[in-house]
């Protein structure tokens, strides 16, 4: 099985709010791979906005994006140009 990570960092003074967290889960929902975000040790589900907006992620910090399966490098390649492009789609 296929697997990829690449450490980025939130750009964005406002956090992973609910609008970040719904462009990121859309896109990463579009991958057969599981997709999870890593944050101070805890991993949850890349696919589900609650998820993502409660590991409370604030500007500035950085977060590792993981995934396994047959295209998982490019769901963390789709997932990385998000956090670089500051979520615009």
């Amino acid at each position: 099985m296929n697997s990829s990570e690449a450490l980025v960092t939130l750009e964005s003074q406002d956090g992973l709010h609910a609008r970040p967290a719904g462009i990121l889960a859309k896109r990463a929902s579009q991958f057969q791979s599981k997709v999870e975000l890593i944050h101070n040790g805890v991993a949850k589900n890349g696919k589900s906005i609650m998820s993502l907006m409660s590991l409370g992620l604030k500007g500035g910090e950085s977060i590792l994006i993981k995934a396994e399966g047959e295209d998982a490098l490019q769901a963390v390649e789709a997932i990385k140009h998000l956090f670089e492009s500051q979520f615009k789609e």
